[in-house]
């Protein structure tokens, strides 16, 4: 019973994120619809530090008559301290290609720092994270915070084991600013794992983008397909 439970929580948060993504778009105008896929490496050395490195594209499925199938590409390192048992600090790199950014250039670097703080309710995983970013390109600089609660909880028992399901989900806002703007984004996120072993599992999932939802004028708005494959050594 608790394992049939547990599934229809998940259809019911993956139709949600859908549901009110199309639900929005009915009310404010069109959509964007993307597939996200992710390969992540993680490491680690000694007790407290570890180590990521992450690629992930960004390939557009509508809109296509007015831009490449192949949006922006992103490569990504950073690395981690552990504080103690339940807070790390980070810090990490990210280039991205695209094709090209709106200002005409196709680069883009990305400086990031956080603070991520996990605790745990039973078998239930909640996760808190505070990151800040620069984003630097050619013509331009901008700042963005971001503040992210997790929510992560196995689909067939007491604990996560090998072989087993698990329901990842999260919300985010993030504010972006300079001197002459300031932006906001809202992000809702659901997706089912496999977890293989301590070295394997996979995510696939939809994310919800609302875009610009404090400014004047139209809202934009952005379904992703996620798929992550996830190794460690």
């Amino acid at each position: 019973m608790r394992r049939m439970s547990w599934w229809l929580v998940v259809l019911v948060l993956l139709g949600g994120v859908c549901a009110g993504g199309l639900a929005e778009v009915r009310a404010q105008g069109t959509v964007d619809v993307i597939v996200e896929p992710a390969v992540s490496y993680s490491w680690a050395s000694g007790d407290r530090w570890g180590y990521i490195a992450q690629l992930v594209g960004f390939m557009a499925v509508t809109h296509l008559e007015d831009r490449p199938f192949l949006e922006h590409t992103e490569a990504q390192l950073a690395a981690s301290y552990g504080l103690g048992v339940r807070t790390k600090l980070g810090g990490g790199y990210l280039y991205r290609w695209d094709d090209p950014l709106e200002d005409g250039y196709a680069g883009e670097h990305r400086l990031m720092q956080q603070v991520g703080i996990v605790t745990y309710l039973g078998d239930r995983r909640l996760a808190h994270r505070l990151r800040a970013e620069q984003r630097i390109r050619t013509s331009s600089y901008v700042n963005r915070w971001r503040y992210r609660l997790g929510y992560e909880v196995p689909l067939q028992g007491e604990r996560l084991d090998p072989g087993e399901a698990y329901l990842n989900t999260s919300a985010e806002a993030l504010v972006s600013f300079d001197r002459d703007f300031i932006g906001d984004e809202s992000r809702v996120f659901a997706a089912l794992g496999w977890f293989f072993s301590n070295r394997r599992k996979v995510e696939v999932g939809l994310q919800y983008r609302a875009q610009d939802v404090l400014a004047e004028g139209d809202v934009g708005h952005l379904l992703l397909i996620t798929t992550a494959y996830y190794l460690s050594r």
